[in-house]
C-alpha cells in the first residue's frame, strides 16, 4: 500500500469518526432539551426519594444512585435536569470507554461501525434520558470488561465492585471476572474477589441491620412463582424475544445471532464468557413472567463489537448501505422519542385498542401533570403540616413527594402495594394525630378502592387532567378525607 492510499484511508476513517462524534453531539443535545423540559418519571422520583435519606443500602437496589443524586442535589438543587445528570453524563462516559475498548478490539476503520450499531439500539436512547441505576452500572461494567481484557484484574475488580454498588445485574460478569483473574494466577483471583467483597461492605452492613431483606427479595421472593402451564411459558418466551428487539433493535439482534454461527472459536468463546451470562439471567427472570430485558443492556457494547469483528469484510464491502440503514434507525429511534413526548400518542393508542387508562403510552403522561397538580392543591389552601398523605402505590408516593416537595416525604404512605416491596417500608413509622388525610391516585393504578377503605365517610374524588393538543394524557385523582377509620402510621426520618 503506497503512502497516498494510506493517507486516503486514514482520512476516510477520520471523517467517519467525526461523523459519529457529530451524531453523538446531536443526540446528546436532544437529550439535554428533553431532560430540561420534562418532570421526573415515577421510577426516577422513587430513586430521588432515596437521596433525601442517604443510607448504606436500600431494599430494591444498592445505594450508588442515591449517593450520586445526594451529592448532585445538595450542590445544584432539586430539579429534574440535575437529577438526570447521571444519565446524561453516563452516556458520554460509556461512549468514551467504548472508544478506548474499540481501539483494542477493532481496526481503526471498524470503530465507526461499532458506534453506529450501539447508537441504533433503542435502549441507549432511553438510558440517555432516565436517571436509573443502569446509567451508573453500564459504564462501570464496561470499564471492568476493558481492564479484565488488558489483564489489569485489580482495576477490573474495583470497577466491578463499584458496579455492584450500582446494580446487581452485573452479576453476569462474574464468570468472566473469575476466569480472567484465574488466568493470571491464583493470587490475583484471591485478591480480585477480596476487592469486590470489600467494596460491598455498605450493602452487607445495611442488610445485616434489616434481616438481609435485599438478598431475600432479589434472590428468592422476587423469582418465586407457582407452576406455569406450557402455553404460559411459551407466551413468556415470545415476550422475551420481542423485548430483545425492543431493547437492542433489529440489526443487533439478528446480527448477533448470525455472527454467533459464523464466528471462529475465539470470537464465540469470548462472547459466551462476557455476554451469555447476562442474557441467561434476564432470560430466567423473563420465563417466569418478570421480563427485565434491560438487565442485559451492557451486552449492547459486546454485541456491537462482536458483529463488526465477525462481519468486518462484508460491512466494509457494503459501507454505504450499512451507514444508511443504521443512520435511518438512529434517527427513527430519536424521532419516536420526540413524537411520544410532543404528541398524545397514548390517547390515540387507547382509541384504537379500546384500552382505557393506558395514557402512559404517551411519554408526557409519565413526566407531566404532577407539578401542575401540586399548584391546584396549594391553591386549595390545604394545611399539610399535620396531615398524612396516602398514595395508591409507592411510585405514586414518590411522585407526590416530587410534586409537593421533599419536606412532605415523612407524611406520605403508599397503601396499594405490599409494604415490604419498596424502600418506604423500611423507613421509621409513627402515628399521625390528624383525623384528616389527603388521598392521591392516578389513572394507571386505578386503586381508588383501597384508598376509600381508609375513610369512614364516602370520598368525593377530584380529577386533575393533563392535556396535550387538547387530548387527555393523564388523570390524577385526589380527595381530602376528614374522618379516617383508625390512626395510621406515617413515615419519618430515622
Amino acid at each position: 500500500m503506497n503512502s497516498t492510499t494510506a493517507d486516503a484511508i486514514a482520512s476516510s476513517n477520520k471523517i467517519k469518526l467525526n461523523a459519529v462524534l457529530i451524531l453523538l453531539v446531536i443526540t446528546q443535545f436532544v437529550a439535554l432539551v428533553l431532560a430540561w423540559r420534562f418532570e421526573l418519571t415515577d421510577t426516577e422520583a422513587y430513586y430521588w426519594t432515596w437521596s433525601i435519606k442517604p443510607d448504606l443500602g436500600y431494599f430494591d437496589h444498592p445505594p450508588m444512585i442515591s449517593w450520586v443524586l445526594t451529592g448532585l442535589t445538595s450542590i445544584f438543587g432539586d430539579s429534574a435536569f440535575v437529577i438526570r445528570l447521571p444519565a446524561l453524563i453516563g452516556k458520554l462516559v460509556s461512549c468514551y470507554i467504548f472508544y478506548i475498548f474499540c481501539r483494542k478490539k477493532l481496526e481503526e476503520s471498524e470503530i465507526s461501525y461499532a458506534f453506529l450499531f450501539v447508537f441504533s439500539a433503542p435502549v441507549l436512547c432511553m438510558g440517555t434520558l432516565l436517571s436509573i441505576p443502569d446509567v451508573l452500572s453500564v459504564p462501570l461494567g464496561l470499564a471492568a470488561l476493558y481492564f479484565l481484557d488488558q489483564g489489569e484484574t485489580r482495576k477490573g475488580a474495583v470497577a466491578l465492585g463499584i458496579g455492584f454498588l450500582s446494580k446487581w445485574s452485573l452479576m453476569g460478569l462474574i464468570p468472566y471476572f473469575l476466569y480472567a483473574c484465574w488466568k493470571r494466577s491464583k493470587k490475583e483471583l484471591f485478591i480480585g474477589v477480596l476487592i469486590v467483597i470489600f467494596l460491598q461492605i455498605p450493602v452487607l452492613v445495611w442488610n445485616q441491620q434489616h434481616d438481609w431483606a435485599t438478598f431475600y427479595f432479589q434472590f428468592f421472593k422476587r423469582h418465586s412463582h407457582g407452576f406455569l402451564t406450557f402455553p404460559e411459558y411459551l407466551r413468556n418466551l415470545s415476550n422475551y424475544v420481542g423485548s430483545q428487539f425492543f431493547c437492542f433493535g433489529i440489526p443487533l439482534v439478528i446480527g448477533t445471532v448470525a455472527a454467533f454461527f459464523k464466528a471462529n472459536n475465539e470470537q464465540r468463546k469470548y462472547f459466551v464468557w462476557t455476554a451469555a451470562p447476562m442474557f441467561a439471567i434476564s432470560f430466567l427472570s423473563a420465563i417466569q413472567g418478570q421480563n427485565r430485558y434491560y438487565w442485559a443492556c451492557l451486552n449492547l457494547f459486546v454485541m456491537s463489537i462482536f458483529i463488526v469483528q465477525v462481519f468486518s469484510k462484508q460491512i466494509k464491502q457494503r459501507s454505504k448501505p450499512v451507514w444508511g440503514i443504521l443512520i435511518f434507525l438512529i434517527m427513527t429511534n430519536w424521532s419516536l422519542i420526540i413524537i411520544s413526548t410532543m404528541l398524545p400518542v397514548g390517547y390515540w393508542f387507547d382509541q384504537v385498542t379500546d384500552q382505557p387508562n393506558q395514557y402512559r403510552h404517551t411519554v408526557g403522561a409519565d413526566v407531566t401533570g404532577w407539578k401542575n397538580w401540586s399548584k391546584t392543591i396549594y391553591s386549595e389552601k390545604i394545611n399539610f403540616e399535620k396531615m398524612e398523605i396516602l398514595a395508591s402505590d409507592f411510585h405514586i408516593a414518590a411522585q407526590v413527594t416530587w410534586a409537593l416537595g421533599p419536606q412532605y416525604l415523612n407524611q406520605i404512605r403508599p397503601v396499594g402495594s405490599a409494604w415490604e416491596q419498596h424502600q418506604f417500608g423500611f423507613w421509621s413509622e409513627r402515628s399521625m394525630n390528624s383525623d384528616s388525610v389527603l388521598l392521591v391516585a392516578d389513572d394507571r393504578y386505578d386503586n381508588l378502592a383501597s384508598l376509600q377503605d381508609e375513610c369512614e365517610e364516602n370520598v368525593k374524588w377530584n380529577r386533575h387532567e393533563e392535556k396535550l393538543l387538547d387530548k387527555t394524557i393523564k388523570v390524577i385523582f385526589w380527595s381530602v378525607c376528614h374522618k379516617r377509620k383508625t390512626a395510621i402510621s406515617a413515615l419519618i426520618s430515622e
